[in-house]
């Protein structure tokens, strides 16, 4: 919590991923209407509150949010090391019908990656892409997590204001244009089945998009990606399929004209219906997107370099931390620990490795077994006469 503010809510703890359940279970279906529009004052409120946090004033932003109806409060993930979130929901949003609004959940982690922001706008209506969402925010350690608030016909389907993809008045795609300039990208998660119409009997396992007829370079690098994990992938572009080429998604058109990156994944049910399945396609976002910077541009064309050194996460952590990295090929490597004095506490791992991704996790520990002190450390990986450094701090 803000020093010398006054802040409402307690601290809460517990699973995420449950949290997130409990509320898309508590969310109103379809043609309930009980989805209620914000007016342009609610949606002015509602921007004032993502400024205040993303200025980190969260004692502020709740003040406002609790004339809304909304809370935000810090929560303890329990089930990912204790790691640390910011919840904005609609107060009892997570109690069986609770919910009065319906304008979606937002999670902040002001330490988490840049990465990419993972969006999930219809979690009632695309079955569990709420899970494959929430799995993906943890995995890539994102900043922001963005899941609409009701059925996308909570309110008839013609017109279907509690869309959010579909419509700019609702406070999912105010969110949405508020912080698509913090990350690199914006990934958004939908789904479709083969079954429902007869154009997608013959498409793949996963359609991926800009919401344009022209491609952008991170497509196809996550195409490869997922197709590295076994998976047929095919990319709209503007002719091959045009009926889940998100032309009309309104966060993808903000994007588009303000030069920010965004990605629409639609993926096949039998994908969303097993963890097994979608497990796979988080690795390939991991791939993609908290390495892609082992990606590198050279005369328009992506070349990999040899390997790429991740931010550690959880960060601040206690007791430990899991540091990723990315190798391209077998290579001999060393990552070491030191002390803001430049001591070295500890080697964490020397010799050959196979290619791919790879987790170190560090705990706290120096090489004699000691726990060492809060503060800030660093850990250097070096590898072919290359050596990265990256800073970390411990709270104990």
């Amino acid at each position: 919590m803000l020093s010398g503010s006054v802040w409402a809510q307690q601290p809460r703890a517990g699973h995420l991923a449950n949290l997130i359940a409990d509320i898309r279970d508590a969310m109103p279906g379809r043609d309930s209407y009980a989805y209620i529009a914000p007016t342009s004052a609610q949606r002015d409120s509602f921007e004032l509150i993502i400024n205040k946090i993303l200025n980190e004033n969260y004692a502020g932003a709740d003040s406002i949010a609790s004339n809304l109806n909304y809370v935000l409060y810090e929560y303890t993930d329990t089930g990912s090391g204790n790691r640390t979130y910011y919840v904005l929901m609609e107060e009892n949003a997570d109690k069986e019908d609770s919910i009065k609004l319906g304008w979606g959940t937002y999670i902040f982690d002001p330490a988490g990656s840049d990465k990419a922001v993972i969006e999930i706008p219809h979690p009632m209506f695309d079955t569990n892409t709420w899970l494959v969402g929430i799995s993906a925010y943890q995995a890539l350690d994102s900043k922001f997590f963005l899941m609409a608030g009701t059925h996308r016909y909570a309110n008839g389907s013609n017109p279907a204001p509690a869309d959010v993809a579909h419509n700019t008045s609702n406070i999912f795609h105010l969110v949405h244009c508020k912080i698509a300039s913090h990350s690199d990208h914006t990934v958004q998660i939908h789904g479709y089945s083969r079954s429902t119409r007869e154009e997608y009997a013959a498409y793949p396992d996963a359609i991926i998009s800009n919401g344009t007829s022209s491609p952008s370079a991170i497509l196809d690098s996550l195409d490869e990606a997922i197709e590295d994990e076994g998976y047929t992938c095919g990319i709209f572009n503007g002719v091959d399929y045009a009926y889940l080429g998100a032309t009309t998604n309104k966060q993808g058109q903000f994007s588009n004209s303000n030069g920010y990156s965004f990605v629409h994944m639609e993926l096949e049910y039998f994908i969303r219906s097993s963890q097994d399945e979608w497990t796979n396609i988080i690795d390939a976002l991991n791939n993609v997107f908290l390495l892609g910077t082992a990606l590198k541009s050279i005369a328009g064309k992506q070349i990999l370099i040899d390997f790429y050194l991740g931010d550690n996460y959880p960060n601040p952590f206690n007791p430990q931390t899991v540091i990723p990295f990315y190798l391209n090929d077998n290579q001999h490597i060393q990552m070491h620990i030191y002390n803001d004095l430049g001591q070295h506490l500890t080697t964490l791992v020397t010799g050959q490795l196979q290619p791919g991704y790879h987790e170190i996790i560090w705990n706290g520990r120096d090489s004699r077994g000691n726990a060492v002190a809060s503060g800030h450390y660093y850990y250097v990986m070096i590898t072919n006469d290359q050596t990265h450094t990256k800073s970390m701090i411990l709270l104990r």
